[in-house]
């Protein structure tokens, strides 16, 4: 139980009827107030960049900017046992993800099916078609209304 490992704590007081809990996470891992909320997050939202980081943690801890981020993140990462890991950068994205590690290294594995690079070419160029192939149709309906234009024009000339 988290009792247990330390890691919550029963509180009775006089004023409840029921217990309480207190978490001692912060106390258990030796963390500040930014460190605690960079793993929480983490811990709720999984890998994260260091942007999401930053714009998620409002509620616990607010950042200064990306570089305050960069150094929790850094600190947490040379600790003696380190609390999270830097994935690498997966193809079409543009930074890098932050991972917890408290419930160790399993969760860390690629992603089974990888979009392949190519996808977004072929949606772009089969797009590309089909706008092509609409302007061919729009082109040819306007062709197509100019000469009816004229043939209207004449007729209405031949019964004045």
């Amino acid at each position: 139980s988290l009792q247990e490992k330390g890691l919550s704590e029963k509180i009775y007081k006089s004023d409840s009827r029921v217990p309480k809990y207190r978490h001692l996470f912060i106390k258990k891992f030796n963390l500040s107030q930014r460190e605690a909320a960079v793993l929480c997050l983490l811990m709720l939202r999984g890998p994260q960049t260091t942007g999401d980081i930053r714009g998620r943690s409002g509620r616990m801890y607010e950042f200064e900017g990306l570089n305050e981020v960069e150094e929790v993140l850094t600190g947490l990462m040379d600790k003696e046992q380190p609390m999270l890991v830097k994935l690498p950068r997966r193809a079409g994205r543009k930074e890098p993800r932050h991972m917890h590690l408290l419930s160790g290294e399993a969760g860390i594995k690629e992603p089974e099916n990888p979009v392949p690079e190519e996808a977004a070419t072929l949606k772009v160029r089969a797009e590309d078609e089909r706008i092509a192939k609409l302007e061919d149709e729009l082109a040819a309906l306007r062709r197509e209304f100019n000469d009816l234009k004229q043939e209207f024009s004449a007729l209405k000339s031949e019964f004045e």
